[in-house]
């Protein structure tokens, strides 16, 4: 996957979402038995939040510090493609209750909205402050108007973590097609009979054609996209989008087909270790590999294990999270705002603080719970309030505490 400085994106969609609601066209299987699935908003959230402690860690460019370095490769194993799970899952409910015009309308509202307003408004202030922490002082104006050529020791990066919202959008306009697929007999027949009567053996299918799906788009990649854009603004978006689309088709297949949704749920220990084992294996052994070959293993490795935590995850969030809670409320609510806000306000904390301390372990244990803090306040006292902030960086059109359809 892509290099470090582009990591600063990694991650993810809380994505709340107002439009009008409509009556359901041919709502799935899942659509009357699942209601709103509070674990799954809450796993969202919590990937949502995972955020503030990846790009925390981020002011460690040295990778110097142990905890810090573990916060950021744990992530890039389970945080985004547990979003983007879930997000195919919500995304494929939203486009089953409404028509194609309103579902259509609604993911320009949630997704395309709060993209241009943070590429806009945030992402140049947020590149500023990455520049001067890691760089040494600079004015704005100075970094806008040619500063930011200039080499860097950070990781700031045009579209910094606003990347997924050009996959989410990618993966939206394609649902309404997928969903019809996925709906057909001639594949929810077979997925719905192999859930009855082998649950485990769907879920080890499902771990396998992940790993084969992403071999596949990593051979797509370096065949068909990397002479095209690699180099470019758009490769880390292009190799990101190919990574996570099965995660999200997942999610999309689930709400269509609740008993392999249900399959899914499961924390296999012998799935951890066979594919963890794997992927170290592979990890370590690559440059003894010819290229291709390596590659394709990491690929396979790393995608297989990423699908088994995040099952093992909507296992563990469907027993502990199961019933709303204040907390679990004001996260899910806030989540959108929170993860778009993060990297602002983790870097703006990170230039106040570094008069006082450059030790960037103390930095991150001060900026997590302080940030974290400010960012919910943010959302509850400044954002949600305010009709015009909630329509730019949520996508809301909805006054406070009106039925909403949340963003997938």
């Amino acid at each position: 996957m892509p290099d470090a400085r582009s990591q600063v994106a990694m991650p993810q969609d809380p994505m709340p979402q107002e439009t009008e609601e409509r009556p359901a066209r041919t709502p799935g299987p899942a659509a009357s038995s699942v209601g709103r699935m509070v674990y799954l908003d809450a796993l969202r959230a919590f990937a949502m939040f995972y955020g503030i402690l990846v790009h925390s860690a981020s002011m460690d460019t040295s990778r110097s510090h142990l905890l810090l370095r573990l916060v950021g490769e744990s992530s890039d194993l389970f945080r985004m493609a547990t979003f983007f799970l879930i997000s195919g899952f919500f995304t494929a409910m939203a486009c089953s209750r409404m028509s194609t015009g309103a579902y259509l309308q609604s993911r320009a509202f949630v997704l395309a909205v709060p993209l241009a307003s943070s590429l806009l408004l945030l992402a140049p202030v947020t590149n500023w402050l990455i520049h001067r922490f890691h760089n040494g002082p600079v004015g704005l104006v100075d970094y806008l108007s040619g500063g930011w050529r200039a080499p860097t020791a950070g990781n700031d990066v045009w579209h910094l973590h606003f990347w997924f919202l050009f996959s989410l959008i990618a993966f939206a306009l394609l649902t309404p097609l997928l969903l019809a697929l996925a709906r057909s007999p001639a594949i929810l027949g077979p997925l719905g009979r192999l859930a009855a009567a082998r649950p485990r053996g769907l879920f080890w299918l499902t771990i396998l054609l992940v790993g084969l799906a992403s071999m596949l788009g990593s051979g797509t990649y370096v065949v068909g996209l990397k002479p095209i854009v690699e180099g470019g603004p758009f490769a880390w978006i292009a190799r990101a989008t190919l990574f996570y689309f099965p995660f999200f088709l997942i999610g999309l297949v689930g709400f269509v087909c609740t008993p392999c949704f249900r399959a899914l749920h499961r924390a296999d220990p012998l799935a951890l270790a066979l594919f963890g084992t794997l992927f170290a294996a592979v990890s370590f052994g690559r440059d003894t590999l010819p290229p291709a070959l390596g590659g394709l293993l990491a690929a396979f490795s790393k995608a297989a294990l990423v699908a088994a935590i995040v099952m093992a995850l909507l296992q563990l969030f469907e027993r502990v999270a199961r019933a709303p809670s204040r907390l679990v409320t004001q996260a899910v609510g806030s989540a959108y705002t929170v993860y778009l806000f993060h990297m602002t306000v983790i870097y703006a904390l990170a230039n106040l603080l570094l008069p006082v301390t450059d030790d960037r372990l103390i930095l991150f244990l001060i900026v997590v719970p302080v940030a974290t803090v400010l960012l919910v306040q943010l959302h509850l006292r400044v954002i949600a309030p305010s009709p015009t902030l909630r329509f730019l960086f949520n996508g809301r059109t909805t006054a406070r505490g009106q039925p909403a359809v949340r963003p997938s």
